[in-house]
């Protein structure tokens, strides 16, 4: 079977963790000092009646050769319903990302293409049972 070190180097994929929600799951989170200064932050720059409507936690391990592919996470919410999108005249989110390690190019850190938000939404197509990507 070998390790998760020996088995990644060999190329072989795994999973990557993520939960929906860990604020569910884990105690007073939501009122830890990220999250109120992100919901702060959040009313400052969108209005005060934002409210926080989603948290997500992602674990990726070391030597993961495993990739997320480039999305828009407005285009997850709109495909799963996560967000209510039923007034169209209000669009209005905020996305927050934190890491715990440090994050550099080397160990996969987050990609972000300057002046794509001013490019608009782009429809995310399933390219498997689950899995959709721009």
């Amino acid at each position: 079977m070998g390790s998760f070190k020996e088995k990644t180097m060999k190329g072989e994929k795994e999973n990557v963790t993520q939960i929906m929600w860990p604020s569910i799951f884990i105690d007073n989170l939501l009122n830890s000092p990220l999250h109120r200064r992100t919901l702060f932050i959040s009313k400052v720059l969108e209005g005060e009646d934002i409210e926080m409507d989603f948290d997500m936690l992602i674990y990726k391990a070391p030597f993961s050769n495993t990739e997320f592919p480039w999305h828009q996470d407005e285009g997850y919410w709109r495909k799963t319903n996560i967000l209510d999108f039923t007034n169209e005249n209000d669009l209005r989110g905020t996305n927050f990302w934190t890491a715990l390690d440090d994050c550099t190019v080397e160990n996969g850190c987050m990609w972000y293409c300057p002046g794509s938000h001013l490019l608009g939404y782009f429809k995310h197509e399933e390219i498997k049972k689950g899995h959709h990507t721009i």
